[in-house]
């Protein structure tokens, strides 16, 4: 008999997980862009167990939150991802938005000129940072 002919019992990693277990952004990303906010955030937060220093999950599962309504842990989850890669452009214009809607506004101003600190090119930061100067020249003339 042929060794590879006899059934392997041995226990296998990865075939008792879930499909998004490993590959959890690759499955998150479709479901959040479907409006399966749940699901995807528990890919999301599944592929951080897998790989705790990703940057970029971090942000779409704040992202995600966000959709939820779960902002305070969106804004530390958009926290982390700066923390891992302070040059995540996406994280930082992402947290100065929601740091604007809380009414944040220093806080999401501070994070706009981060981000154009980064890339000056970038027209979205160029044009959040403009607008929440703006915003906060006519509340300080109030």
């Amino acid at each position: 008999m042929f060794a590879w002919a006899v059934p392997d019992e041995s226990p296998r990693p990865g075939l008792d997980e879930k499909p998004c277990d490993r590959a959890g952004s690759l499955t998150a990303n479709p479901l959040a862009a479907q409006g399966r906010v749940d699901e995807a955030i528990e890919c999301y937060e599944n592929a951080l167990q897998f790989n705790p220093d990703s940057s970029e999950t971090h942000n779409n599962l704040a992202n995600t939150l966000v959709r939820r309504g779960n902002i305070d842990e969106a804004i530390a989850h958009y926290t982390r991802a700066l923390q891992l890669d302070p040059s995540n452009l996406d994280a930082r214009c992402n947290l100065g938005y929601v740091l604007e809607q809380q009414g944040r506004l220093p806080e999401a101003i501070h994070q706009y000129r981060q981000a154009v600190g980064l890339n000056p090119a970038h027209a979205g930061a160029r044009q959040k940072l403009q607008a929440a100067l703006a915003k906060s020249e006519t509340q300080d003339g109030r």
